[in-house]
């Protein structure tokens, strides 16, 4: 499931790519939304069944960029206001991770508010209990 979530999303991406009628690219976008969110529920059964996660960075990922990535995996995407003043990245073989999970947060922030409400996700670094920094994500 998560190899056909995935084919599926390059496919429809290169559409969006190919198409310039408006109408057109709207419902190619919706279908994109669509699949993320089901390549985001075959993410979750694998989880659950002791499988790792689909994808996988050499590198590390800004934190922006795994906000994006895990808004654009919940229904209520349009709701998501991103606040990040922080440069922090995320190791490589922990993005996917991440990246799911704070979709989990984010989606159930947007399920259990008022339907009109913004969810807003806040991410700054903040001084830790130790002399280290400490980078915070918090939501409203």
């Amino acid at each position: 499931m998560q190899a056909l979530a995935t084919s599926m999303l390059a496919d429809l991406r290169e559409m969006e790519h190919r198409h310039a009628d408006e109408d057109v690219l709207t419902d190619l976008l919706h279908l994109d939304h669509r699949t993320a969110q089901a390549g985001r529920l075959a993410d979750s059964v694998a989880v659950l069944t002791g499988a790792r996660s689909g994808r996988r960075w050499a590198r590390p990922i800004v934190m922006e960029s795994i906000l994006r990535g895990a808004m654009g995996r919940i229904g209520g995407y349009q709701r998501v206001r991103l606040h990040s003043s922080s440069d922090a990245a995320v190791a490589g073989h922990a993005a996917e991770g991440v990246m799911h999970a704070l979709a989990e947060l984010m989606d159930n922030a947007a399920n259990f508010s008022p339907p009109t409400a913004e969810v807003h996700v806040y991410v700054e670094e903040v001084p830790a209990a130790s002399s280290s920094r400490s980078r915070t994500a918090a939501w409203s």
